[in-house]
């Protein structure tokens, strides 16, 4: 059953007005704490599901009047519209846990948005949003990767100490800018994740590929051995003389001697009709079947699909932002401490 809601969706509304144009008194403060509180329910269902698919979501810092009015202003939205006002926030390592997470939460929960900002950002900002319906209340589920987080934290920094409007690709160029690329740098490393997970499927595949082949070969060469040897042990069994009157007797050994025959013309033997060209016939294709055989055996670990190692890649990528975003972190902590020290 629908939780109830304290306020009716008109009266939800008419707070939103007051709050958009920054007309709200004590009372309305305490009517969007009511309502605030009445996602209690919704929230804490959400989050068992979430810890039962072996997650431990963090709560978000809760929304301010201020962040409300200003995002009831910016989006021209109403307040019963908002999807975020009760939501939990999990940090994945990667962009691959990111996608396994965001599936098995749409398969938890039947009623569900899924708003992808990973693509095509929200002014750099980059994450996946999932919005599920619990007990008739939305609850905003954000999913970012380390590297998203590290990005999202510094941007909210940044908006506190320099300008609010910085989130919304506002306030001072050089630090939109800034913002931007470390983002786009953020973006680049993540989309050589998904290349490299593709790349090492596709060699994994490959390689299993490749030793089926081999072993095909080696078996056939094998088996082309074994045969060859047999007509050696019959032909040195049998006289000269008797090998005329065989042919002649045995429709499968005249066979047999016709197909040796062809393998002579093919080894520039003219016609092999006595036993020694025959016999020379069989150990020139037994030498070229072991020589085969050697040939794609020593060539078998050069002909492997080229192998990247990708996971050193991948941390030295990984390694190389989150320095550039801890730079860009103690400017800020610098620009902070200065601040508290000299209040003027």
């Amino acid at each position: 059953m629908p939780a109830k809601k304290s306020l009716s969706k008109t009266q939800i509304d008419k707070l939103g007005e007051r709050l958009k144009i920054d007309g709200h008194s004590e009372d309305d403060l305490r009517l969007l704490e009511g309502y605030r509180s009445s996602f209690a329910a919704a929230y804490e269902s959400a989050l068992k599901t979430i810890r039962g698919l072996g997650e431990f979501p963090t709560g978000r810092v809760a929304k301010t009047t201020q962040s409300i009015s200003a995002k009831l202003r910016r989006e021209s939205l109403r307040l019963s519209q908002m999807q975020d006002i009760a939501g939990c926030r999990i940090i994945v390592p990667d962009i691959a846990a990111q996608n396994r997470l965001a599936a098995a939460l749409k398969s938890n929960f039947a009623l569900h948005t899924l708003f992808d900002r990973r693509e095509k950002s929200s002014h750099g900002y980059r994450a996946v949003h999932l919005v599920v319906q619990v007990l008739g209340f939305p609850v905003e589920i954000q999913i970012r990767t380390a590297l998203q987080q590290s990005w999202a934290e510094l941007c909210e920094k940044a908006a506190d100490l320099i300008d609010p409007e910085i989130k919304y690709g506002g306030g001072p160029a050089d630090w939109i800018k800034i913002l931007e690329v470390c983002s786009n740098e953020i973006f680049g490393h993540e989309k050589r994740e998904i290349v490299f997970a593709e790349h090492d499927v596709n060699v994994s595949a490959a390689n299993v590929a490749l030793k089926h082949a081999m072993h095909t070969l080696f078996e056939a060469h094998r088996v082309c051995l074994e045969l060859l040897d047999g007509c050696d042990d019959l032909f040195d069994s049998i006289e000269s003389d008797e090998f005329s009157a065989l042919i002649q007797s045995d429709g499968t050994f005249r066979s047999l001697v016709e197909e040796i025959v062809e393998l002579g013309s093919q080894n520039e033997l003219q016609s092999p009709r006595s036993l020694d060209q025959i016999l020379e016939c069989l150990r020139r294709s037994r030498e070229e079947l072991i020589a085969d055989f050697e040939s794609a055996r020593a060539s078998s670990g050069a002909s492997k699909p080229m192998l990247i190692n990708t996971s050193a890649i991948l941390e030295s990528s990984r390694i190389k932002i989150f320095e550039q975003l801890s730079r860009i972190a103690d400017v800020l902590n610098s620009l902070e401490k200065g601040r508290t020290e000299d209040p003027q």
